[in-house]
């Protein structure tokens, strides 16, 4: 009981540090960063109170962190000015209407290999075989990026390096028979890039949407 009181104090003092001279300089950095322009004063207002919410939650959670009561750190993204209601509309997609294309052709079953003498745990993350984390902006097209996302992974973790180009999302965007910025199926993706035979750089073929 006191260890609980101890650390709710310790979170309360962290996030009462935020002073108003820190609040309006971390504003002004995420206004420049992402380039925000507010029709006035008092949608600025709302928009800056909304920031602040946002920031008060991941230096405290991020405090948690520190104290090895969290496992991950948060940071400050585009929608940090955003309603609820907004950042659902941005990061959503709705669920393709045609199923058709998960049949179960070609499913192949593992269930008889002994997976037994395996580790029970493997951060890929701290061998340096994951991508950095990219942004699909307000395209709901998270089906690409999950394709994308494991395809480089598999090629790091073969490679035994984190060097490799990253992969072009929006190449599947275009191209991929099914699916688009309403929604898709990362089987279907995958599906491509092996019909396909490979697939462009982002650098190479950049995201658009």
């Amino acid at each position: 009981m006191k260890l609980f009181i101890i650390l709710t104090l310790a979170s309360y003092a962290f996030s009462a540090t935020i002073s108003d001279h820190q609040l309006g300089v971390e504003w002004e950095n995420f206004k420049k960063e992402n380039d925000r322009k507010y029709l006035g004063a008092e949608e600025e207002a709302f928009r800056k109170d909304l920031f602040a919410k946002t920031l008060k939650f991941v230096q405290e959670h991020n405090a948690r962190y520190d104290q090895g009561l969290e496992q991950f750190t948060l940071g400050i993204t585009s929608l940090a000015d955003f309603t609820d209601e907004e950042k659902e509309r941005v990061i959503s997609c709705s669920r393709p209407t045609d199923m058709s294309m998960l049949s179960n052709e070609n499913v192949r079953d593992f269930s008889h290999i002994n997976i037994t003498d395996i580790p029970k745990a493997i951060d890929w993350r701290a061998l340096g075989f994951m991508s950095k984390v990219k942004n699909q902006n307000k395209c709901g097209s998270c089906w690409s990026f999950s394709a994308i996302g494991s395809t480089e992974a598999r090629l790091n973790i073969k490679s035994k390096t984190s060097k490799l180009p990253t992969l072009s999302e929006q190449q599947i965007l275009d191209c991929a028979p099914t699916g688009d910025c309403n929604g898709g199926f990362a089987r279907e993706a995958l599906k491509y890039l092996a019909l396909n035979g490979g697939i462009n750089s982002d650098s190479n073929y950049k995201i658009c949407s």
